[in-house]
């Protein structure tokens, strides 16, 4: 029986992203894809910021798609980690329809300049440190990632294994939510 999961987002990378990583899972899983919004700053900022922002787009879309049997909300966002070090991450949040929580991972980071950070923190989070960067180098904004690792880790690899991660944690027979 085929299975309707929810993404909150029309973002093309996201969806993409979500594609690869059904396929890469075998899972028998159709999407539907709604604009949501996060509830956040433009650029999220810490971790909370970033998990609200992915769980309210869970959240919104589960709503938003009565067929859909799940949720999925998926929010990057930039973590100080000390030091005047940042890192952009995204979380990918999996809900079911009574909104409890099946599964939830990070993407693997990716630095981000202090001093792009500081325009986005600057700006009161309105502008995405991305915007920035992509002023500076002229890099696609919603991927600098790609342009910092010479094209060998891009944002959709980076969002496709999170994806990837938060089915396997629901779908696989292993799962602790399940047992608990």
């Amino acid at each position: 029986m085929n299975t309707t999961i929810a993404i909150g987002t029309t973002s093309k990378k996201k969806i993409a992203a979500l594609l690869v990583a059904i396929q890469r899972g075998g899972w028998d899983l159709t999407y539907s894809a709604s604009k949501t919004a996060s509830g956040v700053p433009e650029q999220p900022f810490d971790f909370d910021e970033i998990r609200v922002g992915a769980t309210n787009r869970a959240k919104a879309a589960i709503a938003a798609t009565p067929d859909a049997s799940y949720g999925l909300g998926v929010e990057n966002g930039i973590v100080h980690i000390g030091g005047g070090l940042y890192i952009d991450l995204a979380v990918v949040m999996l809900l079911d329809r009574g909104l409890n929580v099946l599964a939830v991972t990070t993407s693997t980071g990716i630095p981000c300049p202090a001093g792009d950070m500081a325009k986005a923190l600057g700006d009161k989070q309105n502008t995405t440190a991305g915007s920035f960067i992509a002023q500076r180098t002229g890099c696609d904004d919603a991927d600098w990632h790609a342009h910092f690792t010479g094209g060998r880790v891009g944002r959709d690899a980076i969002l496709a294994d999170a994806i990837y991660a938060a089915l396997a944690l629901w779908f696989a027979p292993g799962c602790p939510w399940r047992s608990a």
